[in-house]
């Protein structure tokens, strides 16, 4: 082994061996309940069992909540009718209890890890199904807002996905180029307009990929989605596949 070569193996073992002691001085705890996890996901296995709970059945084309019994050949009886320019949707469940708690604590900076270690465990669940996707792409927040906030937990959940899929994570190719009022305190009528036009997609440096993993944290009429997945289709991206944590209905 070259000198090269010996000096990259023994900054490893240190790097290995720092990493661990910092490991038993600080054990690393779960985000969601501060107990000690023993694992790198950051979430212990009974949070992870209670988020695995909550994922009950739901329409693969809009994410909506639907009965045990219904027919979802073409999607639910609320979405077979319309046109998304996404394919699919997958989710963790819906917008309540620890899943809603753990949303409104990931708008904050000091939560990134718990954003990260979501999107980690959202990753483990698109490696169990037939959602196809080359790159991951996060809905990206205005400049402004984001200097505000600290940082984007979409970006943030994307890496976590990205660390188990394996897919590249594209931050920069969809941009926000308009501030827009929060969606959240609009009218189903007024979220549409309130986002037209306030994307942008630009593939500098990339290839435009063939399928993209669109990344947000909440769906609620999936207006900021529509308007985000319509325009890296104009961009020539040919299909699209949505990844939520969690749908208002």
């Amino acid at each position: 082994m070259s000198g090269q070569g010996w000096g990259r193996r023994a900054w490893e073992v240190c790097q290995s061996c720092w990493e661990g002691l910092w490991d038993f001085v600080f054990p690393p705890r779960c985000w969601l309940c501060q107990q000690y996890t023993g694992t790198d996901w950051g979430l212990c296995e009974a949070c992870q069992k209670q988020l695995r709970d909550l994922s009950d059945r739901a329409c693969w084309r809009c994410g909506r909540t639907v009965g045990p019994y219904a027919d979802l050949t073409r999607g639910c009886d609320r979405c077979r009718t319309e046109h998304y320019p996404f394919r699919s949707v997958k989710r963790l469940g819906r917008y309540e209890g620890v899943l809603r708690d753990a949303v409104l604590q990931i708008k904050h900076a000091a939560y990134e890890g718990l954003a990260v270690a979501l999107g980690r465990f959202l990753g483990y669940l698109l490696t169990h199904t037939e959602v196809p996707f080359d790159v991951i792409v996060p809905v990206p927040l205005h400049w402004w807002r984001q200097w505000r906030r600290g940082y984007n937990q979409a970006e943030a959940l994307a890496e976590g996905i990205g660390e188990i899929t394996g897919k590249r994570v594209l931050s920069k190719v969809l941009l926000r180029i308009r501030p827009t009022s929060s969606q959240t305190w609009q009218s189903p009528t007024e979220r549409q307009p309130n986002i037209k036009g306030a994307f942008r997609a630009q593939f500098r440096g990339h290839s435009v990929p063939r399928s993209v993993l669109l990344v947000d944290d909440v769906m609620t009429t999936g207006s900021t989605l529509t308007e985000a997945a319509r325009t890296l289709r104009n961009a020539g991206v040919r299909e699209i596949h949505v990844a939520i944590l969690a749908r208002t209905e």
